[in-house]
């Protein structure tokens, strides 16, 4: 027996996109009992959301393994999630902040295009960086006006030592949205995502006009 693929995507309350395919018997065809699968799914996670035409459509056959003939036989359906599916927090307190920037710069320093800039060249005493950077973002998100600094002036230095382009600003964007998205949902986790953006914007275009 194959399975047939329905793949949808709900918009939750706070405008997040949720894609997971919904997987049943290909005998099964009644839109009804398929979008009621995926509403089950979506009730585990305490979303009460209706699914409808525009949301879920048929995608494919594939071939059932074992594993999932399993599931089959005891729920009739399979959830494949994709995106955004994850029982995530939203960034709410310091320690969340805490927790984004420790866990960003990690990945940062294993980063081939950005690990050496902070590591080898800026020489980041990180033991003491770690905590400003804690408060930029505190203060950015969460209006907690803690930090002091001109991290613009700090980067345009930076830039008469090292590369710094629109490939490592675009590499640095790219670990960043990554990271929040593993991490966090909500209003907030956007917001970041944009704010880095844009900082990443702004401090290439300073830079390139020196």
């Amino acid at each position: 027996m194959k399975l047939a693929v329905w793949d949808t995507y709900v918009q939750k309350e706070d405008g997040v996109i949720m894609h997971f395919d919904i997987l049943v018997p290909e005998n099964i065809t009644d839109t009804k009992i398929i979008y009621e699968y995926g509403e089950k799914y979506l009730k585990s996670k305490g979303l009460d959301l209706k699914i409808t035409s525009s949301d879920s459509n048929y995608c494919h056959l594939e071939e059932m393994n074992s594993e999932q003939e399993k599931e089959i036989i005891e729920n009739n359906y399979i959830i494949l999630e994709m995106e955004n599916c994850k029982d995530l927090k939203r960034i709410e307190n310091r320690e969340d902040i805490e927790l984004l920037v420790n866990t960003f710069y990690d990945e940062v320093r294993k980063n081939d295009i950005l690990g050496f800039i902070f590591d080898d060249v800026a020489k980041v005493n990180w033991d003491s960086h770690l905590p400003k950077l804690y408060s930029f973002w505190s203060s950015i998100l969460l209006g907690e006006n803690s930090f002091r600094g001109n991290p613009m002036i700090v980067h345009i230095g930076l830039s008469k030592m090292t590369d710094m382009t629109e490939v490592q600003f675009n590499e640095w964007v790219k670990l960043f949205t990554k990271t929040v998205d593993s991490l966090f949902e909500g209003s907030k986790a956007e917001e970041a995502k944009i704010r880095a953006s844009n900082i990443a914007q702004v401090m290439l275009l300073r830079i390139e006009s020196f």
